[in-house]
């Protein structure tokens, strides 16, 4: 990993922001009869939000369970319901929302629990209980769903059948009101974390947050032969802690995540190279007190938006992100700042009007008035991957395998399924899409074909596509390189 490097940034970490602007209170809520927990005095948790039928709602999470609250009016907010959750009270302190196709699924981290499914879409006339089990989940530290291929990855988790699961359990949700278990990983190309806190996934390219453990990328595009792109190391890059959460840019082309440590910076990782990532900048609320401390983070557009416990919402302008600048703050808690768990928990600045939800755990919801309303987050969103490991060879009923994965000096690869095989052009890519070779009017044969990577061949380690073209074979493999 390119520590060196990331001791240079570090070194030119971003310290003299311009003076950010004080963001503007629309409105808040909170209920006084919701009991705080025994753990950290909180009544609330984490915050999501959605537009339905012309209306945007925030959705935050208690000790009791779910609120709805109507923030149509930002200046005039109001409760539209609430759903107790399967198990609630003091000892709850931890839920997580997401949204997909008119449905709020929601989680806790605590009690004998379960996963429910709020049915959004006919707000505000109604809104209903759509499923509610324990039959294949009991609990979940945090949930992210890839909405474009209808899975949701739940971490550290807890199913009937397999009680506490610390890596990454994956559900089917193509039926939305009925959930289906496909299967749990807990090892990510060389990192073998103690458990998964966290996850952001974007067309099956899942950014991993582990702890104490350090950051793995994996591409789950084919459940039963996943791919690691590349593992950070709690080791490999500085201020590291318990790496807790992040998001990727819009182009994917950086991921900003968060060491939930006193005292600890957010990081800025460079994705060009996902095998050998880079931390290219640190940079802070502007509070050098060794007490400060992020929780969460999302990007919306040109900004990273970050709930700090005790610095409150603040905004950073990532445009350039070897410069993010912080733009914008507001504190939603008057407490002291010390050495514990208090304040802001979670923000969603994806609303349409862009104004911006933060929900704190001591004084329930604040809306906040966008910087940015003419920000669609949805607009620009580019793959996270420059290639597709889909290995379909198009035209005839074919397989294409590499052999061994990793290979050493040497590339293998099967071919079967063509009846009558044309001479074509090889080509190995790496994962940004750049030529590394090519080897026009190769003699493709049935079975067993073989290149030599060593002399003009040498490529160094890493991970590559082998792409095979010709009149009847249209394929593309990924493999690993490792000498």
């Amino acid at each position: 990993m390119k520590l060196l490097l990331s001791i240079f940034a570090f070194a030119i970490s971003i310290s003299a922001f311009a003076q950010p602007i004080e963001g503007t209170l629309l409105d808040s809520w909170k209920d006084s009869t919701i009991l705080g927990t025994a753990a950290f005095d909180n009544a609330y948790n984490d915050v999501w939000g959605f537009k339905v039928n012309n209306h945007e709602y925030a959705v935050i999470g208690s000790t009791f369970g779910m609120h709805i609250i109507d923030v149509t009016d930002p200046r005039d907010i109001f409760e539209v319901e609430r759903f107790q959750g399967k198990d609630f009270g003091d000892r709850i302190i931890h839920r997580d929302y997401h949204e997909y196709k008119g449905y709020i699924y929601a989680v806790s981290d605590e009690g004998q629990s379960s996963m429910q499914i709020i049915d959004i879409s006919q707000l505000p006339d109604t809104v209903t209980m759509a499923y509610d089990s324990d039959s294949i989940f009991i609990q979940s530290h945090n949930i992210f769903i890839d909405t474009s291929h209808a899975r949701l990855y739940s971490f550290l988790t807890s199913t009937p059948l397999e009680r506490n699961t610390r890596g990454v359990v994956v559900y089917d949700i193509s039926e939305p009101t009925n959930p289906k278990y496909i299967k749990h990983f807990g090892e990510f190309g060389i990192l073998r974390p103690n458990h998964v806190h966290d996850g952001y996934i974007r067309d099956h390219i899942a950014f991993l947050n582990c702890g104490n453990d350090g950051f793995a990328i994996m591409d789950f595009t084919d459940l039963d032969n996943p791919q690691s792109l590349g593992v950070l190391n709690s080791n490999a890059y500085l201020q590291s802690g318990y790496n807790h959460s992040g998001w990727a840019s819009d182009d994917c082309s950086y991921y900003y995540m968060a060491d939930e440590t006193w005292g600890t910076d957010i990081k800025a990782v460079d994705l060009s190279d996902k095998a050998d990532m880079t931390v290219t900048n640190f940079f802070d609320a502007g509070n050098s007190s060794p007490n400060s401390i992020t929780h969460n983070q999302v990007v919306a557009c040109d900004y990273l938006y970050v709930s700090y416990y005790y610095d409150g919402l603040q905004v950073f302008d990532v445009s350039d992100a070897s410069n993010p600048q912080r733009v914008m703050q507001f504190n939603t808690s008057s407490r002291s700042i010390q050495r514990n768990y208090e304040g802001a928990w979670g923000v969603y600045p994806h609303l349409p009007s862009g104004n911006i939800l933060v929900s704190d755990m001591q004084e329930g919801l604040f809306v906040i008035e966008a910087i940015d309303s003419g920000c669609d987050p949805n607009a620009n969103l580019k793959s996270c991957n420059a290639i597709s490991s889909n290995d379909d060879l198009k035209k005839e009923n074919a397989n294409l395998h590499v052999f061994p994965n990793p290979i050493y000096d040497q590339l293998n690869f099967s071919i079967s399924g063509i009846s009558d095989l044309q001479n074509g052009t090889i080509s190995i890519l790496g994962v940004d899409g750049q030529l590394q070779l090519v080897i026009p009017n190769f003699e493709l044969q049935q079975g067993k074909n073989s290149i030599p990577l060593a002399g003009n061949f040498q490529i160094p380690n890493g991970i590559y596509y082998l792409k095979i073209n010709s009149e009847n074979i249209n394929g593309i493999q990924r493999f690993v390189i490792h000498q």
